[in-house]
């Protein structure tokens, strides 16, 4: 790694440390201070501070699983001639649904308006009934992504705090917080994507 590093640093400062290839005075100006300036753009959530704090070999900015973490610009001196900038993600208008975008990492889970399609959509690539050893509360044979919910709720929030008195029935409320716990998982805990 930190030959890696090295090799990294001294080709950056060799293109630095180049002369002009002609006398343009915009180019000129722009390398005046012989400080070369890399940044780091992207979506949200894709790693830019972490390629960062890979690059210095220590933590010199802050990362978080949750998008949109990094607020503004943060400038982190590499050598005396490198820099390195890290930018909040750039959330582009895209054509990818909601969804989606929230089981690539790229959109907010909590912002999510209606969940069951992003579980929709991870049932029909992942069998998480078997995966996550589920048992259909009505002893059907599909599965809907809000029978889903409803299992994985019963199994991690309703049955670990049953008591004689509280029959074992779902909770739609207790389903949908299933429904945010199912996607995190997934995004976070790799064994349930492979």
């Amino acid at each position: 790694m930190q030959q890696l590093k090295s090799d990294f640093v001294e080709e950056l400062e060799s293109i630095v440390s180049l002369e002009p290839e002609s006398p343009q005075t915009q180019r000129k100006e722009l390398y005046s201070d012989r400080i070369l300036t890399i940044g780091a753009i992207g979506h949200p959530n894709v790693g830019k501070s972490s390629v960062l704090n890979a690059l210095t070999g220590r933590k010199v900015v802050s990362v978080s699983k949750t998008p949109g973490h990094t607020k503004h610009f943060q400038t982190v001196n590499l050598t005396n001639t490198v820099k390195l900038l890290d930018c909040p993600g750039l959330v582009f208008p895209s054509k990818a649904p909601k969804n989606l975008q929230v089981l690539a990492g790229c959109y907010p889970i909590s912002q999510l308006r209606e969940p069951y399609s992003a579980i929709r959509f991870m049932a029909e690539h992942i069998n998480i009934p078997s995966r996550l050893h589920l048992i259909h509360q009505s002893n059907e044979i599909e599965w809907s992504p809000y029978d889903i919910c409803d299992a994985w709720a019963v199994k991690v929030i309703i049955l670990p705090h049953q008591t004689l008195i509280i029959p074992l029935i779902s909770n739609p409320e207790l389903t949908f917080l299933a429904v945010f716990h199912l996607l995190k998982l997934y995004l976070f805990v790799t064994w349930l994507c492979l």
